[in-house]
């Protein structure tokens, strides 16, 4: 039989456990698998069209965010295939963005991985959200991953810093993976 302290003793241990991250492996259109290591309570869907696959990740619970991925296979020597490249087309994503965002001047953000390279820019929405499913922040961006670039949007609401940091960790451990 057990004592009380030790039945008492590993529920602490187990209770006290972090809950596990979900891994996600996609198929790619090209053959590969995207590999994405989701937070605790987001949930997911995928839709394949072409030579693209796009994820929604989403809280389990609500509506509190949106994170769309979006990969795209680049052929080598394509402007995109290099991080300057996928620099410059974040960079002028971003600046056609800055005309209805509260922003004046665009900051990239690095995201650096063991597989992945990119950038992202913040805007905030000129207008007030209009109710559940209306964000008026956005976090969005790119990352090369071998030869898919990897679009992103996150979609939150004002001060939600935890998912933003949530979805750039994921995004930096994102890797691609031959099935074999």
């Amino acid at each position: 039989m057990y004592s009380k302290k030790i039945v008492f003793a590993l529920l602490s241990v187990v209770l006290a456990a972090p809950a596990m991250a979900e891994r996600l492996v996609i198929s790619l259109p090209d053959g590969n698998n995207l590999e994405l290591t989701l937070p605790v309570a987001w949930k997911s869907t995928h839709q394949t069209s072409g030579p693209s696959v796009t994820v929604r990740l989403s809280s389990a619970a609500s509506a509190d965010f949106l994170v769309l991925i979006t990969t795209l296979p680049v052929k080598a020597g394509s402007p995109a295939s290099t991080p300057d490249g996928l620099r410059a087309s974040v960079t002028e994503l971003g600046n056609r963005a800055l005309s209805t965002s509260l922003q004046e001047r665009l900051e990239l953000t690095e995201i650096k991985g063991q597989q992945a390279i990119g950038y992202l820019f913040h805007m905030t929405d000129r207008n007030p959200e209009k109710g559940p499913g209306d964000y008026r922040e956005v976090h969005q961006g790119a990352i090369l991953l071998g030869q898919q670039m990897i679009t992103f949007t996150i979609l939150t609401h004002p001060g939600d810093s935890v998912t933003v940091d949530e979805a750039k960790r994921l995004l930096s451990a994102a890797k691609v993976s031959s099935p074999h």
